[in-house]
């Protein structure tokens, strides 16, 4: 009857072989190629959700921005991104101008970034 030490040997031994066998058998351009080949299937098939949870995200975004214009917008109305006026004491409001200015900005520096 083997011992407890001996038993721990063998199991030791035997966790080793299947290492070394694994590690041969991984080594083997089959097997690479199928492991390859299991990247690209996760690939494809993360890029489809990743796609849905950035457009999940950003429309949670304009609903939280809608919502929390809602009052200012029943307030100035949709007449405050078309004019340019700011008047604190009259309360007239216009985003015009900084709307264009933000845009402007955002537009070059887009395409300053795409022509390197």
């Amino acid at each position: 009857m083997p011992t407890d030490a001996a038993a721990a040997t063998v199991g030791s031994m035997t966790a080793e072989v299947a290492t070394a066998r694994t590690a041969a058998v991984l080594r083997h351009p089959i097997h690479r190629v199928r492991a390859e080949r299991m990247g690209d299937w996760v690939f494809r098939r993360m890029t489809p959700v990743s796609r849905c949870w950035c457009w999940a995200c950003l429309a949670g975004i304009l609903m939280a921005l809608g919502i929390a214009a809602a009052p200012a917008l029943e307030k100035f109305g949709i007449g405050f991104f078309f004019t340019n006026v700011w008047d604190p004491v009259k309360g007239i409001f216009g985003g015009l101008a900084p709307i264009y200015g933000t845009l402007r900005h955002v537009g070059d520096c887009a395409r300053r970034s795409a022509c390197r």
